[in-house]
């Protein structure tokens, strides 16, 4: 991204590294070539790193899966950090269904307080830091026409097309069964809130 200061959103050199990472255009294969040093900043990412979610959904590893997210979403640093950070809770609510199916309840949860309690340490505003929670807190939440109106009111527009394109790019990185009907439903969220 031509143009990128990364000493507007933090003050730490750690916290601009990996921004910096993030906004590359090779984004994708600098997360799997640098694993080392993103663990370093984010020591959430090791466990992430290899980790089987054992889920139809998920045909990836959640290293994988954040990898192909970061790199589908556009080259936004609020976006590419949310979306680096949007299953970092995975590893810590992890179980497996009597079907042998692993699920991750709540792992949205344990997302926004790994957000909370790790990029603050990286230098990034109490702003930022506010914006991504929420956007890795429903990150994987159904939304309902009723639903979407409630957040646009609560949390502006803005806010919920950001949250929209996490979904989008979250979706994009599935399981090719699965994918298209979530695809699908963000667009249909986009054109209702288009034709308000």
């Amino acid at each position: 991204m031509t143009g990128f200061d990364e000493k507007r959103y933090t003050d730490s050199e750690t916290g601009r590294w990996l921004l910096r990472l993030l906004m590359r255009d090779d984004v994708f294969a600098r997360l799997i070539l640098c694993t080392d040093e993103v663990c370093e900043a984010l020591p959430e990412a090791r466990r992430m790193i290899g980790f089987d979610q054992r889920n139809p959904h998920h045909p990836y590893d959640v290293w994988i899966h954040t990898a192909h997210g970061v790199a589908s979403i556009a080259p936004d640093p609020v976006l590419r950090l949310a979306m680096f950070m949007h299953d970092t809770g995975k590893p810590d609510t992890f179980y497996l269904a009597e079907d042998d199916v692993g699920h991750f309840n709540k792992h949205e949860v344990r997302g926004e307080q790994i957000v909370r309690e790790r990029l603050p340490e990286l230098g990034f505003d109490a702003d930022m830091v506010e914006t991504i929670a929420l956007l890795v807190l429903n990150h994987d939440r159904g939304i309902s026409e009723k639903e979407l109106w409630r957040l646009v009111a609560d949390l502006g527009e803005e806010w919920f097309r950001s949250l929209l394109d996490i979904k989008e790019a979250d979706a994009r990185s599935h399981d090719e069964k699965y994918k298209n009907n979530q695809l699908a439903r963000v667009d249909e969220l986009r054109r209702i809130l288009n034709e308000s």
